[in-house]
């Protein structure tokens, strides 16, 4: 994960794009084709959002409105922003949403995404790892997903009454989505607050723009398009 966010998205997605053109025409295109999109989507988002998550982790904690590490305050304000998201235009409940629609556990599926993971990782980084040991990290990040999984809200009551006592507020916690968030918790910036000089959307607006970012890298890369264009140098989206 570390390697793909700091690496740049346009060699990123050149390798991807190399490895879906070595394997047009076989069984596995369409999936190929499938975990590229999800990736540049990933991208879009997390481009357009973080600016906004790192202001908000600035001001919630100055404001002493959140009480913990800076790290775990990120988690807990883009867990709030999926709630908000999710519900808003999907009208889903995160915590009800089942872990196994996010994750596979199909053997095949597993092989055709490691493949891919696999190439990208030595082409971007120089980086050599075996395609089981990938496949063990997405069965892992399911396992973890199913533990945190919490349709009636006791893992999250629990975790919360046990990190206070410990100095951990929000350590575990922040990784269970609540069931909705509390009145005047106003993650996604509907109130119009300057988070940096000269920015004031709404994370609503800021998501809007990433699914028409996400649409114009999609058409760019299924044509065989140069991407550098239209990416910035990481996943931050911000420009050092």
């Amino acid at each position: 994960a570390k390697v793909f966010h700091n690496a740049s998205p346009a060699r990123e997605f050149t390798a991807v794009r190399a490895y879906l053109d070595e394997h047009t025409g076989k069984e596995e295109t369409e999936i190929l084709r499938s975990y590229a999109a999800g990736l540049l989507c990933h991208y879009a988002l997390d481009s357009a959002a973080h600016p906004f998550v790192y202001a908000s982790v600035d001001y919630f904690l100055a404001k002493k409105i959140l009480k913990a590490h800076s790290a775990v305050a990120h988690n807990a304000i883009e867990y709030g922003l999926d709630v908000e998201i999710l519900f808003q235009k999907f009208r889903v409940r995160p915590h009800m949403f089942p872990p196994r629609y996010l994750f596979s556990e199909e053997p095949r599926l597993l092989e055709i995404q490691a493949g891919l993971m696999k190439h990208t990782l030595a082409q971007i980084a120089g980086v050599m790892v075996k395609r089981k040991k990938i496949i063990e990290a997405y069965r892992d990040t399911a396992r973890v997903c199913r533990f945190f999984h919490d349709p009636h809200y006791r893992k999250r009551r629990v975790f919360h009454a046990l990190e206070r006592p410990v100095g951990a507020n929000l350590a575990v916690s922040s990784l269970i989505y609540p069931k909705e968030l509390p009145d005047g918790l106003d993650f996604a910036n509907r109130q119009g607050r300057e988070w940096v000089e000269g920015r004031q959307e709404s994370f609503f607006e800021i998501y809007e723009n990433a699914v028409q970012s996400a649409a114009d890298l999609m058409a760019a890369f299924f044509a065989g398009r140069e991407l550098s264009g239209l990416t910035l140098p990481n996943y931050k989206g911000i420009t050092v």
